[in-house]
């Protein structure tokens, strides 16, 4: 679904997977993320990202801008 800069991925209804708010020409804030891809667990919002690989040990990170890098987080 894409609303205005807002684009969000849904399992069913009212159920958001991940909802992000895009800022041209160089911006993608992840404004609310509850999923697994492969293998890992994320979640999370504007101002916390959380990963796990088993669902129940996470790790967080808070207050973190990727800015000039071809990847902002790589996992695995």
């Amino acid at each position: 679904e894409v609303v205005g800069r807002q684009i969000t991925l849904r399992r069913g209804a009212g159920d958001v997977a991940l909802q992000l708010r895009v800022s041209p020409p160089h911006a993608i804030a992840i404004e609310k993320i509850n999923m697994e891809f492969e293998g890992w667990f994320l979640k999370g919002d504007e101002e916390v990202l959380s990963f796990s690989q088993d669902g129940k040990n996470w790790n967080i990170l808070q207050g973190f801008v990727a800015e000039g890098c071809q990847v902002g987080i790589s996992l695995g």
